[in-house]
């Protein structure tokens, strides 16, 4: 608790700011775009969120402001930003959740860093590329690793897409265009469903986004195109006799797609069972 001198010049404890005065802080440095969002005009800190000075204690904005709507945020609690707009105070464009959702809703709005931008990262994206080239035409996991300086075991780590995924799938679907051992097989009367249960799938691997089941014709691996959604990577089982269950991290999500029947290439066929 902060001490203020009082009118007799006697040391006393400042009282916490009330709901009024927050709320007429927020307003005062707010400033509405046509975005929709209501930027913070006030100090902003180096990841761009706007932040609060009550009563000498910092606090973020969008939190305070969201606050003052719904109450106290439960312990742990997150407030994360539908716009992706970190200066937002718009109470509209804020929703709770928790640190997982928060990590997952920066993964799917590109915000963790992964891959060349993690710290200690011994390889680029175009270092990967390359591995996954030289794998697909049959050359030593051995001699690729020897080659870049890194262990043999991360470049079994690439080969069976437990690191660096986000590559793998890009560059094996364009592979697959290219060998003539991978001609596309076009389907258009399966159904596609999509589901948001967390947890490892069947090749041992966490669930995230480019990840899908597949029925049990699909072997582990396989890199499939739908039509409306995008390259997907075949890592689980999906439930009999959908052809294809694609994961997503919000069950929203998962609901707003349902069932759909869009058209779907098989680009490569994978190199594992059921």
């Amino acid at each position: 608790m902060q001490l203020i001198r009082d009118e007799y010049g006697q040391y006393v404890k400042q009282p916490p700011a009330t709901p009024h005065e927050i709320r007429e802080r927020i307003a005062a440095q707010g400033t509405a775009v046509p975005s929709g969002c209501i930027e913070w005009t006030g100090y902003v800190n180096e990841n761009g969120y706007g932040v609060i000075n009550i009563r000498h204690k910092l606090s973020y904005a969008h939190r305070v402001a969201w606050q003052q709507v719904n109450g106290e945020i439960p312990p742990g609690g997150c407030i994360l930003h539908r716009c992706d707009n970190p200066r937002c105070i718009n109470v509209e464009h804020l929703f709770l959740g928790t640190r997982t959702d928060n990590a997952l809703d920066k993964v799917q709005k590109g915000r963790m860093p992964r891959g060349s931008a993690l710290p200690g990262a011994r390889l680029t994206e175009d270092n990967v590329r390359d591995i996954l080239v030289r794998l697909e035409a049959g050359e030593r996991q051995k001699d690729i690793a020897a080659s870049y300086g890194v262990s043999r075991s991360a470049v079994a780590m690439i080969s069976n897409r437990t690191h660096w995924k986000h590559v793998a799938v890009a560059i094996l679907a364009a592979l697959a265009l290219l060998l003539p051992t991978a001609r596309p097989a076009l389907a258009d009367d399966g159904r596609i469903t999509a589901f948001c249960d967390h947890g490892y799938m069947a090749d041992g691997n966490w669930t995230h986004l480019g990840a899908a089941g597949g029925a049990w014709w699909l072997p582990l691996g396989s890199i499939v195109r739908v039509e409306g959604w995008g390259d997907v990577i075949v890592e689980d089982r999906g439930s009999a006799p959908y052809t294809l269950d694609l994961w997503v991290p919000r069950c929203d999500q998962a609901w707003d797609w349902g069932v759909r029947y869009p058209a779907y290439t098989v680009l490569r066929w994978g190199w594992g069972g059921g």
